[in-house]
């Protein structure tokens, strides 16, 4: 019970940091990828510190992109960043995800989602986030 206020708490402060300060956050996300043997358990599902902030990262640019503050307040947010050539491969990098979790037996469906999560939804949310955040190629060779 106390993981999941915990979870729900560093959810809420990625989030509400990220709304205002999307780059620290998203520094410090990428900082945290060291602690990522820190495991919480909200409802049985595990969830790793990156993740977390991940999460509230992304629950915060969704919020922001509902409410059009990109427009407005000049944020640092790129528009239309992902070119059409990439949907295909995730489309069918997804599909394959989908069809292998079919194929495994149903003892091992929990592990089976444990590694889809952690290895491929989190981290191409991650690159998501980054593509958005970060504007451009001179800014990216700064960040790096």
């Amino acid at each position: 019970m106390s993981d999941t206020f915990l979870i729900i708490g560093i959810f809420l402060f990625s989030g509400i940091f990220s709304f205002f300060f999307p780059r620290f956050i998203f520094f410090l996300t990428a900082a945290s990828f060291s602690l990522y043997f820190f495991r919480f358990s909200a409802g049985g599902v595990p969830f790793y510190f990156p993740e977390i902030l991940i999460s509230g990262q992304f629950f915060s640019f969704v919020a922001r992109f509902f409410l059009d503050f990109t427009a407005s307040s000049g944020f640092c947010f790129k528009k239309n960043a992902s070119p059409g050539s990439v949907r295909v491969p995730f489309i069918l990098l997804f599909l394959g995800l989908f069809l292998s979790f079919f194929v495994t037996p149903p003892e091992f469906r929990m592990q089976a989602l444990g590694i889809l999560k952690s290895w491929f939804v989190f981290p191409l949310l991650f690159f998501f986030l980054f593509s958005r955040i970060i504007p451009g190629l001179k800014s990216v060779r700064i960040t790096l």
